[in-house]
């Protein structure tokens, strides 16, 4: 399943880069996010590594988030393995003239059965703004 979002900040796209590249600040902005700390490596960096509480269907997991990919102020990839299996989530970035563009796609594997329920999860998982 892929859920794709875009929306508009009126911040540049370096900053918006740096504030979405840490998952420190997802507590902010992801409805799911309950908690996020910084375990390993350095934020923004392929390899930092994060671990979150998020609040998923009424319930409370743990979720592992590594930084796989980067390209400053391009794009950034997250990948978490968890209870629903592994989760992917790309952000790109694009200077709109006034502010930044940020596309972001979310992609998992879910039993089509699940697919209905996931789908409005995994939308709102994805920001509060989208």
């Amino acid at each position: 399943m892929k859920v794709l979002n875009r929306v508009n900040i009126a911040a540049p796209k370096s900053e918006v880069f740096a504030y979405v590249a840490d998952a420190r600040n997802e507590v902010h902005w992801r409805e799911v996010v309950q908690t996020s700390e910084l375990a390993l490596q350095e934020a923004g960096t392929v390899g930092a590594v994060y671990s979150q509480q998020l609040l998923m269907f009424g319930d409370t997991v743990t979720a592992k988030v590594t930084t796989v990919s980067v390209d400053a102020n391009e794009y950034l990839v997250y990948r978490s393995d968890g209870m629903m299996g592994a989760v992917q989530i790309r952000y790109d970035f694009s200077d709109t003239g006034d502010g930044t563009e940020v596309s972001s796609t979310v992609e998992m594997d879910v039993p089509e059965p699940m697919e209905a329920i996931s789908r409005p999860q995994l939308s709102s998982a994805n920001g509060k703004d989208f």
